[in-house]
């Protein structure tokens, strides 16, 4: 399925922007860091009764979460301009965020929709394989292609995930990820997304399409879940 996200072109202003703003080089923005910031008590949200009990504190608050993908969305916007993408979403942890970079005001890049499930977690570990279903290869062959993750923390996946992708020689590969755990990375994984919303300690963290035992996706705001439900 392809979706043309294309703001209309048919003044002198628009054109203005088109050429002085968008064929420009951009500086890329960093992810915000959030190692060192304070968690935020539940009780200054409406948590919905079915979450709340089970929380520990709230540590990216939705309003936060929206500004930082908007940018996201207008730095890819800003880089592809016109040139079609295959935007590939890892299932089922980045739906919420796909959604939201890709159907953003900002977008005005063409982009094919395209999904993948990569299995490698039951419960709270990964299993140290990786398989990938519901997506052929073949499509990425000569194409520019940004795949967009929920968490960067080991690396495990991503990292086959691109190993994999590269076998079939697409034009480019970019990674858009919004969280990023480095205290979780592998030994010798090294390279950082090329779209990253934030930097978090290594809490164990649910909702904005996040979910422990598929549980949890639908909490608005990034939690930390308390240790007692996933240690269960």
């Amino acid at each position: 399925m392809k979706h043309f996200n294309y703001p209309p072109d048919n003044n002198k202003i628009f054109n203005w922007i088109k050429n002085n703003l968008y064929m420009k080089e951009m500086k890329r923005s960093q992810p915000i860091d959030l190692r060192k910031s304070p968690l935020i008590p539940t009780e200054q949200f409406i948590i919905p009764e079915v979450y709340r009990d089970d929380l520990d504190s709230i540590m990216v608050p939705y309003g936060t979460i929206k500004s930082r993908v908007d940018r996201m969305a207008y730095e890819i916007s800003h880089k592809y301009y016109s040139e079609e993408i295959i935007a590939l979403c890892v299932l089922k942890g980045a739906l919420k965020f796909y959604h939201d970079l890709f159907y953003n005001e900002h977008m005005w890049t063409p982009f094919e929709i395209c999904t993948v499930r990569c299995k490698s977690y039951e419960g709270t570990e990964s299993t140290g394989d990786v398989n990938f279903t519901g997506f052929n290869f073949n499509k990425v062959r000569d194409k520019k292609v940004i795949i967009t993750e929920d968490i960067y923390d080991t690396g495990r996946t991503l990292n086959k995930l691109l190993d994999k992708m590269n076998e079939f020689k697409p034009q480019s590969v970019e990674v858009a990820c919004l969280l990023d755990k480095p205290e979780r990375r592998l030994p010798g994984i090294e390279w950082q997304p090329d779209y990253t919303g934030f930097v978090i300690k290594n809490e164990f963290v649910v909702g904005y399409g996040l979910d422990f035992d598929k549980k949890y996706r639908g909490l608005k705001h990034i939690g930390v879940l308390k240790e007692e439900i996933y240690q269960d």
